[in-house]
């Protein structure tokens, strides 16, 4: 269920990433110059306009809509961070090979989960922003925001993004009504890694993809 949502989350920045409706125009302003909510909402623009455009493209052919999302959604998301974060302590112990498997694997399931979720979007679903936060010298910026689906309580959703050197934001986490993602997924992932090792983790996130496929 939380993998589910992320991936809705994501894919419904689509109405404060979005205001109610598709925005047609991808904010075309480098990334390095644009703010934490800006390039949020920028990128979830994109993905709309491009699933208005291609619906029944994207329906039939798969392989297509991972291929968006990976051009689109991936780049803006810090997967190496996330990775490390999401492995913990099993991250320093893990070989380069193991590391990269890790991220490479966890990225191809996160674009399929999304992929196959951006079909939910209905259009009356909102999201609404709150002030932008920084904190440690401005190197992180936390976008709060409230989902808000019609006749249902509005859920806290809020984006932790990560200034890079090139002063490029990269989302590294989502806090959903407090709950950190990255915090499930690593407790979820550390008890299987202690029980079957990293490679069994590895290889089940795998067949997970296959099954998808």
């Amino acid at each position: 269920v939380t993998r589910r949502f992320f991936s809705y989350q994501f894919a419904t920045r689509a109405s404060a990433w979005l205001s109610g409706c598709v925005l047609a125009c991808f904010v075309s302003t480098p990334y390095a110059q644009i703010s934490a909510d800006e390039m949020i909402h920028s990128t979830v623009s994109r993905v709309l306009a491009e699933l208005a455009d291609r619906r029944v493209e994207l329906e039939s052919d798969f392989a297509l809509l991972y291929a968006l999302v990976d051009e689109i959604v991936v780049p803006q998301i810090a997967l190496q961070k996330v990775s490390r974060l999401i492995l913990g302590r099993h991250w320093k112990g893990a070989s380069e090979a193991q590391r990269e498997r890790f991220t490479r694997s966890f990225k191809d399931l996160l674009i399929r989960s999304y992929a196959i979720t951006m079909f939910e979007y209905t259009g009356k679903e909102e999201l609404r922003y709150s002030p932008v936060e920084l904190k440690n010298d401005g190197r992180i910026a936390v976008v709060p925001t409230q989902f808000v689906m019609p006749g249902q309580t509005p859920v806290p959703v809020a984006y932790y993004c990560l200034r890079g050197k090139a002063g490029i934001w990269k989302i590294y986490d989502i806090q959903i009504d407090g709950i950190s993602l990255i915090i499930s997924y690593r407790n979820q992932y550390d008890q299987y890694i202690d029980t079957h090792g990293l490679d069994a983790l590895i290889e089940s996130l795998q067949s997970k993809i296959a099954e998808i496929n």
